[in-house]
């Protein structure tokens, strides 16, 4: 109420002045809005002044909310009873806009049942007639419209708004009456401040199947949406979304995940099949295994699963007869095999034979078993086996073996190299005894001394006749870099000495090289010198580049394999100097080569964009793009408030040498340069200034007395009002309104109050007040209850803090300097827990505060880590920290300080069983509490849940 009574008494507009019959209606109209809660009235106001329709829109929406907008007929009657007479009348918020009379305030034309228009009116016979004025208390036609020209100088009729952008808690539309509002609901939501959502029913998971909800309102109610999907081997029946409507239905039915099915399988010929069916018949999980009938084996998998797709895993196998690989007689032998040699089918035996003077090696008879397996590898006839004969050394063996090698009837001839001997039998036979007919013989050579390879040289012999025989003959060669000193060849002769001396190998030398200019060597010599193998590499310093090779070899011929490379200097692009701009290069080097620098200069209002300063590098680039030369411009100027700007030769542009001026309006004055320019450093030479409305000394409110004052720009500035009156019993000396004229001067002294002698003072008594909700009030009367001085006191419980000063006074206007203040409830921290966890929150004061309990539950399989209950406190703390889900299982230890709510004895459980049984019934008793809480519910916000029981027992 103070808030209203506030703004009523505003002190830049005179409020509405009630007569006696008025001072009722005002008091019932206090008394109701006293009984109303966080509800601001409608209020109307209007101005001292009379200004331009377009003014006068501007100062109600800069103290109020707009120009009035008429709701009805009563309003009309309302603010002709109400609004003092004024010779030029009232602008209220309808103007013509494109041929059409709008309400500006809320953009809608104004219709037919709504217009109140005075006789013959509108009739525009003016021109720009645009704007309406309402006739308040006029003598022919009382609260009646007439349009007139919107320049015209009437009083602005304002209104302060009782709806706020929370009044139907953006859930409605808020419509203005007289000192009230009322709200039209939008669909879904209902009650006097559409507080209320239209809830659906809860939905039930379905069998089988997964359902994730969300509820951007609350559960199970308008715009909550549910989706659906089947695990594997389910499919879904049914619409895979629902959503919750306005009306309160679920635009759908609930879906059902009904099994996948597979072909039905049949047996095959010669098979047995065994089925297993989990969930229906041939349906997904059902698996057939297939076992064929002795001699016969499966084609394909033994073993078939109904897959999710509704596929079997593998096609219908069959049974095929059991056949084993074929066989053929032994060489020099015979097979026997019955029922038949052709098919070697299961239960086939065949039996072998070997000829005269061989030997069965291996199973004299197999039979062919039912996995398709002979029971023994087919046998072989050999040959009478005599002792394997090595060849004599330096010795030449002649065999002939029918047989096989060193078998029955093989005969063997011996003869010894040339300059060997040879000793014992020249011919051996092998006897039916499976012995040789005599020893094997030897052969004795002559030999040479053995010869040694020259260091860094190899040495290849041809020894016909062994190592160092007679007639052996030895080559000499070097390795590579290296020549042969001695004879090349040396012979063994028949007295057993060679025909020379040994050779040796020397190194040869390639030529030294010398550093070429700017260059770097780094050579590598394997011999300590310049000779084969020896390589040196070459690189250049930074700014240099390398022509020819990077490095050279010695030659096996003592001749490097390249000419010595060169460096020489990188080389840029060459630069050419930009428009309107200078270059100045130095080239210590070469010309645009490795080192040199070019700087750039713009001509005076141009600069350089860009880098003014390039550098060859020892890439060859430049170390920046080649730069341009752009106009000098400076930070654009606007004109001040309330003055003039104007530049030359451009406004738009503010290049180099742009000059702007500048001047005020009547009644302000310019604070800072008149004048500046911009420079070629693209700086303006001062700040742009502004312009400040002249202001007159400061007033003072007169001792018992008060004073009204409005200004347009600015307190006590050029234009500004004031207003002076005494309180009761007080009579002002001096006028009763100034005015603030330019060059600053007052139109008049200021008045004082002075005592009147026969005038008894009544006692001032202000509004009577109430102690907030959750908080106190201590009160100091001064003469009677909430009279004048009168001094209270405000503070709140525990858990709840103050919104609004925690002094008031009665002042002697009658009007308390602040409004009540309030108590909020202390706010914790939001909480969530992460999936797949849940949470229920009961919230009695608002979301998170003071005496918010939440509650946390995990799904089945899970276990709790953490405190299940945190409850926020006076302190705007939780009381624990959220908990996490965590996968595992409770040990007897966690388990009977879960049932028990510390850690239980084992003492009193007879068995693991009664332990098992009491956490069973203590889970369940939680799972039975866990229910969604109603929409009515005192514990304000309820939570979401699914369908998982919380039974950690399983």
């Amino acid at each position: 109420m103070a808030s209203c009574l506030k703004a009523i008494w505003s002190q830049r507009f005179q409020s509405v002045i009630f007569g006696a019959a008025q001072l009722l209606y005002f008091s019932a109209l206090i008394a109701e809005l006293t009984n109303r809660k966080e509800v601001e009235a409608w209020t109307y106001n209007y101005s001292i002044k009379g200004y331009s329709w377009n003014y006068s829109r501007a100062f109600c929406q800069k103290y109020y909310t707009d120009l009035v907008a008429i709701q009805n007929k009563n309003e009309i009657a309302h603010l002709n009873d109400v609004i003092p007479y004024y010779k030029s009348y009232y602008w209220i918020g309808i103007r013509k806009i494109n041929d059409k009379w709008m309400w500006v305030g809320t953009k809608k034309p104004l219709t037919i049942e709504a217009e109140n228009w005075a006789d013959n009116e509108p009739n525009n016979k003016k021109n720009n007639e645009d704007c309406v004025e309402i006739y308040i208390k006029s003598p022919t036609a009382p609260g009646k419209w007439n349009d007139d020209p919107c320049w015209k100088r009437k009083r602005a009729l304002c209104y302060t708004a009782s709806c706020q952008d929370t009044s139907c808690n953006n859930q409605g539309e808020c419509i203005e009456t007289i000192g009230n509002y009322t709200c039209s609901c939008y669909p879904g939501f209902y009650g006097p401040e559409c507080e209320h959502v239209r809830e659906c029913g809860t939905l039930h998971v379905p069998e089988h199947a997964l359902m994730n909800c969300s509820h951007p309102l609350q559960t199970f109610s308008l715009h909550s949406q549910c989706s659906f999907r089947c695990p594997e081997g389910y499919q879904l029946s049914g619409p895979s979304t629902l959503q919750c409507l306005a009306s309160g239905m679920w635009d759908n039915k609930l879906p059902q995940c009904v099994v996948v099915q597979c072909q039905p399988l049949e047996r095959p010929n010669k098979a047995t099949m065994d089925c297993a069916h989990p969930l229906a018949d041939f349906a997904y999980g059902s698996s057939c295994k297939f076992e064929c009938q002795t001699g016969y084996r499966v084609r394909g998998s033994d073993t078939l699963y109904c897959t999710g797709s509704g596929q079997w895993t593998a096609p219908l196998p069959t049974c095929e007869a059991t056949t084993c690989k074929p066989l053929e007689s032994p060489a020099h032998g015979i097979m026997d095999c019955a029922p038949s040699e052709r098919a070697f089918l299961y239960n086939t035996k065949c039996s072998f034979h070997c000829a005269e003077g061989f030997v069965l090696k291996g199973a004299d008879a197999v039979q062919c078993t039912d996995s398709g397996e002979w029971t023994a590898p087919a046998p072989v006839c050999q040959a009478l086996q005599c002792q394997d004969l090595p060849r004599p050394k330096k010795a030449q063996m002649d065999c002939s073996n029918p047989f096989g090698a060193f078998r029955y009837r093989s005969v063997c001839s011996f003869s010894c190299d040339e300059g060997s001997l040879l000793v014992g039998a020249s011919v051996l036979e092998c006897l039916d005894t499976g012995h040789w007919s005599a020893a094997p013989p030897e052969c004795q050579a002559i030999t040479c001394t053995p010869l040694l390879s020259p260091q860094n040289g190899t040495l290849t012999c041809i020894q016909p006749r062994g190592d160092a025989s007679y007639k052996s003959t030895c080559q000499f060669s070097c390795d590579e870099g290296f020549s042969l000193s001695g004879p090349e060849r040396l012979d063994c002769t028949p007295s057993g000495q060679w025909t020379g001396s040994a050779p040796t190998c020397k190194v040869r030398e390639c030529g030294t090289l010398h550093v070429p200019e700017h260059a770097l060597m780094n050579c590598s010599h394997p011999l300590q010198t310049f000779s084969l193998h020896s390589q040196c590499s070459f690189r250049c310093p930074e700014g240099y580049q390398l022509s020819g090779p990077s490095t050279l070899q010695c030659l096996a011929s003592g001749m490097w394999d390249n000419k010595l490379p060169q460096c020489v200097v990188v080389q840029c692009q060459p630069l050419e100097s930009p428009n309107k701009a200078t270059m100045v290069c130095a080239h210590p080097l070469a010309d645009f080569a490795y080192g040199s620098s070019c700087k750039f200069e713009c001509q005076t209002g141009y600069r350089v964009r860009g880098s003014d300063t390039l550098y060859c590098t020892g890439s060859g680039q430049w170390t920046a793009p080649l730069p341009t030369c752009e106009a000098t411009t400076c930070k654009p100027l606007e004109s001040p408030a309330h003055g003039i700007m104007d530049c030359a030769p451009s406004e738009r542009a503010f290049l180099y040498n742009t000059k702007c001026s500048f001047h005020c309006a009547e009644g302000f004055v310019l604070k800072g340069a008149d004048a500046v320019q911009c420079t070629d450093s693209g700086e303006w030479t001062a700040p742009a200034p502004v312009c400040q409305a002249i202001k007159c000394p400061e007033l003072f409110v007169p001792e018992q007395g008060s004073m009204d004052c409005s200004g347009t720009h600015g307190e006590f500035s050029v234009g500004s009002t004031c207003h002076f009156s005494c309180s009761k019993g007080f009579k002002l000396e001096g006028s009763n309104n100034m005015e603030c004229k330019v060059p600053g001067r007052w139109s008049a002294p200021p008045p004082s109050c002075k005592a009147m002698v026969s005038v008894v003072t009544p006692q001032v008594q202000c509004p009577a007040l109430t102690i907030p909700s959750q908080g106190t009030m201590s009160c100091r009367h001064h003469l009677a209850t909430f009279g004048f001085n009168t001094t209270c006191y405000f503070g709140c419980k525990a858990g709840f803090t103050l919104l609004g000063d925690s002094i008031l006074s009665c002042s002697p206007s009658g009007r308390w300097t602040a409004v009540t203040p309030t108590c909020r409830a202390v706010t914790c921290p939001a909480l969530h827990i992460d999936n797949p966890g849940e949470m229920n929150c009961s919230t009695p004061w608002g979301r998170f505060s003071f005496g918010s309990t939440c509650t946390f539950h995990c799904p089945k399989g899970q276990l709790l880590n953490g405190s299940a209950r945190a409850e926020c406190q006076e302190n705007g703390q939780w009381s624990a920290p959220t908990p996490t889900c965590q996968a595992g299982s409770l040990t007897i230890r966690e388990a009977l300080t879960y049932v028990g709510g510390g850690v239980a004895s084992l003492a009193g459980l007879a068995t693991v069983g009664t332990l098992l049984a009491l956490l069973r019934k203590r889970f369940r008793q939680k799972d039975e509490g866990k229910s969604p809480l109603s929409p009515h519910s005192h514990l304000g916000t309820y939570g979401v849940f699914t369908n998982a029981a919380f039974d950690q027992s399983s």
